[in-house]
This record gives C-alpha cells, structure tokens and sequence, in this order.
C-alpha cells in the first residue's frame, strides 16, 4: 500500500517572548502523543530523530523549539505539565535611569538654586523634557525619580521648592565639614570607586566629562569590573582589582560582593598610609553591617535571644514592638560598618559620600581617562588586549593629574558648601510667617493647588 504523503504547511510563529500558557504547553503534549502513535505504525528505521521530531513539530503548531523541548522534557519527566509564572520581573523606573542621568537631574535642581531661583516641579520637569541628552518623563514617572532621588517639596506661600530631604542635607554639610578638616590636618587621603570597562566600545563613544560616567552600562557584551584607589600621590601601586562580568549586569554593582571587597578592602590596607582617611560611597558591600539588629519580621524568641546575647535579659512578657524598643539602646554599637572597623584596626578611617554625588569623588575623573585611553586604543576587541589597555591607562594618570582632579573636586565641594545656604536664604526671603513653610514628601499628585499638599 502507497504512503500518502502530506506536506507540512508552516504556521504563524508564535511571537519570541510571548507567554506560552497551559493550553499551548497541552497542545505540544498533544501533538507528540500524536506523533509518537504514527512513529509507531513505521518501520524502524523511518523512525525521526528526537532533534527532528521538534523540528517538525515546531513547523506545524509555529512555537519556539526550546520551548517544545522544555515542555516535552517536564512532560516524561513528571507525566503531566504546569502552566509557567506569567509574572514577568520588570526593572523599576528608577532603575532604568543610569547613575549619569540622575546626577545630571539633581544637578539641573542646583542650578536653580545657585541662579537664585525657586526650583518647582513644572520648572523642572521643562528643563529635563527639554535636554535632548536626558529622557523625557511624565509626570508620574518623573515624581517617583525625584523621590528615589531623595527629593522633598517645601511648600512655601503658593511655590512648591524642591529641596534633598534633611537627612541627606545634614550628610553633606557634614561630609564637607570632615574632608575639609582632615585635610587641614594634612591627612592624607584616599579616594576609590568601582567601575567598569566594556570590551566592545570605541572611540566613537568616548565622552571624558565626569557627566559621562555610568554605572549602568548601556552596551551589551564583555566587560571588565574595576576596583582601584588613588591619592594626591597617584594610583595606588598594587591597589588594582579587574575581573570579567559574570551575568552582563545592568549594574556594575551588581557585580561586586560583599566577600570580594573585602578581600580587596584586606589587601590595599597595608599599602596606605598610617592614618589616612579612605573615602567611598554608600554602595551596598562598602556598608555591611558587624552585627545583625532585630526588625519586625524577626520572630519574638529570635529577638529575645538576641537581647539577652547583648546583656539585655527580659524579665517580663513584652509584645514584638516593645522588645524592638528596648534594642534600640543598642543600635548605635551595631551600626558599626565591617569595612569601618576593619579600617580602624588598621589606623585608618571610612568617610563616605552621600548618596548620589559622584563628582565629589576625584577618581571618576581618574576613571573617564582610562576609559578614553581603552576607547581609543580598542581595535581588536578581546579581553586580554583591553585588560593590557586598562593597565596602561592607569599607568597614564601621573600624580599631577590626580592633583589637578581634586582640585576640581574642591571647587565642587564649595559650591555644594554654598547652595545648601543659599537655599536656606531664599526660603526664609520667601516666608510670610514661620509657619507657612512645611515639608511634603514626593507621594501622589503633583499640583500647585493648595488642597493637594495638606494632610
């Protein structure tokens, strides 16, 4: 008996990345039960191939070959198919906006200030929309970046002025008041920063201004995570830490863990010198905690334990919130920072940025050089070849550039000195009475109606 043969007629693919639900995944099981009956009724050796029957099958019913195989893997696996997570995890907004984008932001809000003028949200906003070298934002969006930014209205009269929260102004007057001090001691100093170098860039994307600093790389592919740390004296011989991305995060910080630094932070220390003040930022594994503290997802025994480890013995039944009270007493011996002590136990000092001010930190300049040096350089696009190029381009930034780096940094740290009192002047200039002036934080709404800031 003749075989009847029937061509196969290709279908619309099922788009790449789109869900495939339960009653696709059972359409694939369908199929190849389908298929495993006819293979049956064949001679051996018109058997297909495994590779071939999903070839064949992804042909007619148009979903992706690895999708079929991964079903049909769970299916003779288990005997039976669950429908995949149709949740998707999407980066928050103030993810996708790069490191350099939000210091360009609160720069702009500066600005304002330092021109005399009241910074307001719609004010803002203009200017950001405007800037053909920022996103564009709506409303919404732009009001959750200036929150993560730590950015507060201060309704004063009919105007509402955006200004950093408190805490972050204290951070940075205190900041200056300490580098400044330090250095009238002549302590020396030392400033160090992650990075990162990408394999693949050129020349033709070089931009060697501290605007052009990323810490959210936008090229895809190969690329080096750097760690490293300078003085007035140069790059510190021996301090360079350079190793190849694992999973092409978004985020070189991502990259870095806790056990890397410090392993790296162990092993700088004995090339500093005594007494020195080490400058860094608020990254995550630059802040781990010496001690855990309890919160309110610890059970009550967990936190009983913990206070009785402290010297705190409880007599009495206490509910969760009152043992968390009675913590507190010891919450400043357990903030203490592992890099700090560790610091300490070397003769040496942790001060830290606030968050967001990557120009106060000389080595960014430092980094824009040799990031222009590997682009310049870049022709075969190998990891060895831009290894060799970061090690020259450090080697190129000479004690007298770093000196001229800080010195630039300086004339930041004054303006930054002078804006946090300048803001303070024109509030005060635009009081009516003391008490028409409050603060809001960046939820809901933005509106210059009155209505929509009380309560």
């Amino acid at each position: 008996m003749e075989e009847k043969c029937n061509a196969v007629v290709p279908v619309q693919k099922n788009p790449r990345g789109k869900f495939v639900g339960c009653q696709q995944r059972q359409m694939i099981i369908n199929l190849y039960i389908s298929k495993m009956t006819e293979q049956a009724t064949l001679p051996v050796q018109r058997h297909l191939k495994y590779i071939d029957l999903i070839k064949l099958m992804s042909q007619e019913i148009g979903i992706g070959q690895r999708t079929i195989s991964t079903t049909l893997s769970e299916y003779r696996r288990k005997g039976t198919i669950t429908s995949p997570n149709r949740k998707k995890v999407r980066p928050k907004l103030t993810d996708k906006v790069n490191e350099s984008d939000k210091n360009a932001i609160r720069r702009k809000i500066h600005e304002f200030w330092h021109r005399r003028e009241i910074p307001t949200f719609e004010k803002i906003m203009a200017s950001i929309n405007n800037d053909p070298s920022l996103t564009n934002f709506s409303r919404s969006s732009f009001q959750l970046l200036l929150k993560d930014l730590n950015f507060v209205y201060t309704k004063i009269k009919r105007n509402n002025a955006l200004s950093e929260r408190g805490d972050i102004v204290c951070w940075r007057q205190k900041y200056l008041e300490s580098i400044r001090y330090y250095r009238n001691c002549g302590r020396q100093i030392y400033y160090l920063d992650e990075s990162w170098i990408s394999v693949e860039e050129t020349s033709k994307s070089v931009d060697t201004t501290i605007q052009s600093e990323q810490k959210n790389p936008s090229v895809k592919g190969k690329k080096l995570i750097v760690v490293h740390i300078g003085s007035s004296d140069g790059f510190v011989d021996g301090g360079l830490l350079a190793f190849e991305s694992k999973d092409n995060s978004s985020d070189n910080h991502d990259e870095m863990d806790d056990d890397t630094f410090y392993e790296w932070f162990s092993s700088i220390l004995s090339l500093l010198k005594d007494n020195a003040v080490i400058v860094m930022d608020t990254a995550l594994y630059h802040s781990v905690k010496k001690h855990t503290f309890p919160h309110i997802s610890w059970k009550k025994d967990k936190i009983i334990t913990w206070l009785e480890n402290n010297g705190k013995l409880i007599h009495r039944p206490m509910v969760k919130h009152q043992l968390l009270e009675e913590a507190e007493q010891f919450r400043t011996v357990c903030e203490k920072y592992v890099i700090d002590e560790l610091a300490k136990e070397n003769n040496k000092i942790v001060l830290r940025i606030p968050p967001y001010h990557s120009e106060l930190n000389p080595i960014e300049l430092a980094w824009s050089f040799v990031k222009q040096h590997v682009k310049t350089n870049n022709t075969t696009f190998t990891l060895t070849d831009v290894q060799k190029l970061l090690h020259e381009g450090v080697e190129r930034v000479t004690p007298l550039m770093w000196k001229n780096y800080i010195n630039h940094v300086i004339k930041v740290e004054d303006k930054f000195f002078e804006l946090d009192f300048i803001i303070d002047e024109l509030l005060e200039a635009e009081l009516a009475e003391p008490s028409a002036l409050h603060i809001v934080t960046l939820s809901g709404d933005v509106s210059d109606s009155e209505s929509e800031f009380d309560g």
